[in-house]
């Protein structure tokens, strides 16, 4: 059975135009065993894939491509094996973000590394656990046999060989519409075909997916247009011809390859050695050092029964200790006495340098939170439920979101850093997606119409800031009637925006979420800078949530 080893989705940012959900559901319906996601640089789909494979009853198979820095720059797939290659991949992407990125000469200085590149001894370092195959056609063996230079491509596959050994594969790709000449050693893949036979090194067969569909490449050229009319162009960026880069059905690739049967038969040998598997809703907090050794329980509760005496005074009420009891039961009985311990040192520390705090939402609703002095409601008094907020039944840590004024916010920060260390500290990505009037510029800026036009179309929908789909602001542009709605030009602008439009635009750093890991967050999420410099994870608010790590909101007040 083939295995699509080399797939980009949504998260490829502008390069690619399948989602994943789309990607998950197609691969089942053509009745396949597993399926890898490799984006482009970056891994933030890799646990909704992961969840969303496994819903499906597929393997996923997670990866990255990356680039490979080796005196110029190329591009090298990359499959993780089990949760040591987990690791090294994620410090590989993490070390590419924030260290070891390439910057044009000709660039100003920038927050940020640039292109994330990994350098070859930091790969060579962090290969434990990982499968390599030689990429695409901006993959160094392929280009270096397009230029007619064997010698050096031998050279450079006996780097991969020493890092890899038998877990390197070169990857070759077929496209019958396409003709890609490699000067007179006939088709590039008949090259590498050979120079696989020479080398001994096994082929592995792709399709270097892009799109669903066949139809749907002309989505993803739009959307590879807007990306290459960016300010920071990626040299390696190669906007794809014809309309081969989908999810091609099983069949259809050992057709393309029915003269290299290993080459489809090694895709399921790479498949039947990647065995990782997050562990989702299981949540992992870093250690909080009692101050005697005593157990978390047992200092969470001597904590509370201080607060009791400082906020109902010597005789409290029966009911209120009667509630401590059950809710400290319950906290101990799910395991979260560590998460409120943390929450409570921040509390103190808040109250100790006078940074106003109060616990939002459903926080409110618990005594312990009150009593550490993290929510200033009583909820005895209140008649608010615990229930809410934290019951046997939930698995993940429950919310609190702390209120903070912005500039008070880094003082905490960097209270969090010097308690836990940099490493284990990190802010939270967010993607930000197309609505309907930038998908509108992004359609006149493809199709060279003039911006005051464009503009005209936009404002020709009253309340246009509002909308956040094409189809109800295409509706208000009827109905308005401000705009000839049967003109062509615009028909077209409108349609290409619907093409183009929900696909993710640009990363950005939450404004008030991050997270506090048990050790070095590299080797447990992929990280990346934000445009302001800051550390920030590459997995949003709901994959940190699926994988268990710790996550605080310190919201703006």
């Amino acid at each position: 059975m083939f295995t699509h080893l080399h797939v980009h989705s949504h998260f490829s940012i502008l390069e690619s135009s399948a989602r994943i959900e789309e990607l998950v559901e197609r691969a089942a319906m053509l009745g396949m065993d597993a399926l890898a996601l490799t984006d482009k640089y970056v891994m933030g789909g890799a646990v909704q894939f992961y969840r969303l494979a496994k819903d499906a009853g597929l393997k996923p198979i997670t990866g990255c491509e990356i680039c490979l820095r080796d005196n110029d720059l190329s591009h090298l797939t990359l499959l993780v094996k089990n949760r040591t290659g987990y690791e090294n991949l994620c410090r590989l992407v993490s070390k590419s973000h924030t260290e070891t990125g390439y910057l044009h000469e000709k660039e100003r200085p920038v927050p940020g590394p640039g292109i994330p590149a990994v350098k070859i001894s930091c790969l060579a370092e962090f290969s434990v656990g990982l499968v390599a195959l030689s990429g695409c056609s901006s993959g160094k063996i392929s280009r270096l046999l397009k230029e007619n230079n064997t010698q050096e491509a031998m050279s450079f596959a006996k780097k991969l060989f020493d890092i890899f050994g038998r877990d390197l594969y070169i990857e070759i790709q077929r496209y019958k519409s396409r003709i890609n000449l490699c000067q007179n050693q006939g088709l590039a893949s008949e090259a590498l075909a050979a120079f696989s036979q020479k080398t001994k090194i096994p082929a592995a067969a792709t399709n270097n997916v892009h799109y669903l569909l066949q139809k749907d490449c002309r989505t993803y050229s739009y959307l590879a247009k807007i990306k290459a009319m960016g300010a920071k162009a990626d040299p390696l960026l190669n906007i794809i011809q014809g309309d081969e880069n989908y999810l091609k059905s099983p069949a259809e690739m050992s057709l393309l390859f029915k003269d290299m049967p290993s080459a489809i038969k090694n895709t399921q040998i790479i498949a039947d050695k990647c065995c990782f598997d997050f562990e989702l809703g299981k949540t992992v907090l870093p250690v909080f050092k009692t101050p005697y050794g005593q157990s978390q329980e047992k200092y969470l509760s001597e904590l509370c029964l201080e607060g009791i005496k400082a906020r109902f005074g010597a005789s409290c009420p029966q009911k209120v200790t009667d509630r401590l009891e059950r809710e400290l039961d319950i906290i101990q009985k799910t395991g979260f006495a560590g998460y409120f311990l943390i929450v409570a040192d921040i509390a103190e520390f808040a109250h100790k340098n006078s940074i106003p705090i109060c616990g939002k939402g459903s926080s409110a609703g618990s005594l312990v939170s009150y009593l550490l002095k993290i929510s200033n409601v009583d909820p005895v008094k209140n008649n608010l439920y615990f229930e809410r907020f934290l019951n046997l039944q939930r698995k993940e840590p429950p919310d609190i979101d702390i209120d903070i004024s912005a500039r008070d916010r880094q003082k905490i920060w960097h209270y969090l850093c010097r308690k836990y260390g940099n490493s284990s500290i990190a802010r939270v990505s967010s993607f930000a997606t197309t609505k309907p009037r930038a998908a509108i510029r992004e359609s006149g800026r493809i199709t060279g119409m003039a911006k005051e036009d464009v503009d005209h179309i936009i404002k020709s929908a009253p309340g246009y800031n509002r909308f956040y789909t094409a189809k109800k602001m295409q509706i208000c542009l009827k109905s308005a009637g401000l705009a000839d709605i049967e003109d062509p030009s615009l028909r077209k602008i409108l349609a290409l925006s619907e093409d183009i439009g929900g696909y993710i635009r640009h990363v950005s750093m939450h404004p008030s979420a991050f997270i506090v890991s048990d050790r070095d967050l590299s080797c447990r999420i992929p990280l990346a800078l934000s445009e302001t410099g800051e550390i920030m994870s590459q997995y949003d608010m709901n994959s940190i949530d699926d994988i268990g790590i710790l996550k605080i909101d310190l919201i703006n007040s």
